[in-house]
C-alpha cells in the first residue's frame, strides 16, 4: 500500500486498502485504514469518497478509542487534507 502511495498509484493503493479493511476487526485499526483510504481518494481526485471514508473513520475511532487511545492515527492527516482543499 505504501509503495503504491509513494509511486502515485492511488487507485492501486485503494484496492489493497479495501482488502486489508475487509480483514481488519478492531475499530481503531479500521479507522486508520479508512483514513488511509481517504488520503488515497483525495490524491486520486475523489473528494466525495474521501469525505465518506473520513465520516466512517471517525465513527470507528470513537468506538476503539477506549481500547487504544492512540492520538497519532492517520485520521488526523486525512481531516487536515479535507479542510485544506
Amino acid at each position: 500500500m505504501s509503495l503504491h502511495d509513494a509511486a502515485g498509484q492511488y487507485e492501486d493503493a485503494l484496492k489493497i486498502a479495501f482488502k486489508l479493511y475487509a480483514k481488519t476487526e478492531k475499530p481503531a485499526n479500521k479507522s486508520d485504514i479508512l483514513a488511509h483510504m481517504a488520503n488515497f481518494s483525495l490524491r486520486a481526485g475523489h473528494i466525495n469518497d474521501a469525505q465518506k471514508y473520513i465520516s466512517e473513520a471517525e465513527k470507528f475511532m470513537e468506538q476503539g478509542w477506549d481500547d487504544e487511545k492512540d492520538p497519532v492515527r492517520s485520521i488526523g492527516n486525512a481531516r487536515f487534507c479535507l479542510r485544506e482543499r
